[in-house]
């Protein structure tokens, strides 16, 4: 059997070189040896995601499947494919669950709920398969991405705190697991602000570049400018809370305080925005 394959990939190997010539051939080995290591190691395709996106995040393949598929899109679909797996030969037997998971099994649901109900209204076209793919992509990628950040984060702690002569023999009692879980979910209602942050002002610039820009400008040296100048900015600023957010409180803001005022700041933010959304002229 195994003769059978090396004297078949040998001749088209030979095949391919023929027609192709020898860079196209190296192309597709080195292509097709990087496939099968991504689909052999969950971290070897995260590594080749984050390479396209760094480096071709717009190429495509030169064929369709149903849709035109990019690369990222590809490597993607390979990360997902490899985590299913897993679970199905039973290689990971643990879901890592963050409070985020709620609201984004919600989403999902939804999601899944209107393209389902709004098929009959409009034609499922070649882009609106491709973007609805895209967006579950996306989706089950943040649950691929939380599962291992929990699990190198745990390695590279247990693996450095002796060095550190941290003694590790608590992290796995009771009060190390409550401690480690209210660690995370204020680290997650910090995210949830920011994200939030980043929607707003995505909606009020209608560009992702600029928004970005924005926010980074806002959230760095802005505001380290206004809390160096302001005595009181650390208490009143967005950054600010959400940093009191993710700590359960600072020296100049409370836990509770944070949350009544970033639940105000918030919800002003989320009322400007879907004023602007309303008021905006949709194009095709």
């Amino acid at each position: 059997m195994l003769l059978r394959v090396m004297t078949a990939a040998a001749v088209a190997l030979g095949a391919l070189l023929g027609f192709a010539g020898p860079l196209i051939a190296l192309g597709v080995v080195a292509g097709l040896a990087a496939a099968l290591l991504a689909l052999s190691h969950l971290e070897v395709g995260l590594w080749a995601t984050i390479a396209i996106i760094t480096l071709l995040p717009f190429g495509g393949v030169p064929f369709k499947i149903v849709f035109t598929p990019t690369f990222l899109d590809l490597a993607m679909g390979a990360v997902v494919l490899v985590y299913a797996l897993e679970w199905m030969t039973g290689r990971r037997r643990r879901l890592t669950l963050t409070p985020a998971h709620g609201p984004i099994a919600i989403f999902l649901a939804l999601m899944l709920f209107s393209f389902t109900a709004g098929l009959p209204n409009c034609p499922l076209t070649p882009n609106l398969l491709r973007q609805f793919a895209e967006m579950l992509l996306s989706i089950l990628f943040a649950v691929i991405l939380v599962a291992l950040a929990a699990r190198a984060s745990a390695l590279v702690a247990l693996a450095l705190a002796p060095s550190k002569g941290i003694d590790t023999s608590g992290w796995r009692s009771s009060e190390g697991l409550q401690a480690w879980w209210s660690a995370l979910w204020h680290v997650t209602l910090a995210s949830l602000g920011y994200g939030t942050a980043g929607a707003v002002l995505a909606i009020a610039f209608r560009s992702p570049v600029i928004a970005l820009a924005a926010g980074v400008a806002w959230m760095l040296p802005g505001e380290a400018i206004l809390t160096a100048a302001w005595s009181d900015g650390a208490s009143w600023l967005p950054r600010q809370l959400l940093d009191a957010l993710a700590k359960d409180g600072t020296a100049s803001a409370s836990f509770a305080r944070a949350v009544a005022l970033l639940a105000v700041y918030g919800a002003v933010a989320v009322a400007v925005a879907a004023t602007l959304f309303a008021r905006r002229d949709v194009t095709a």
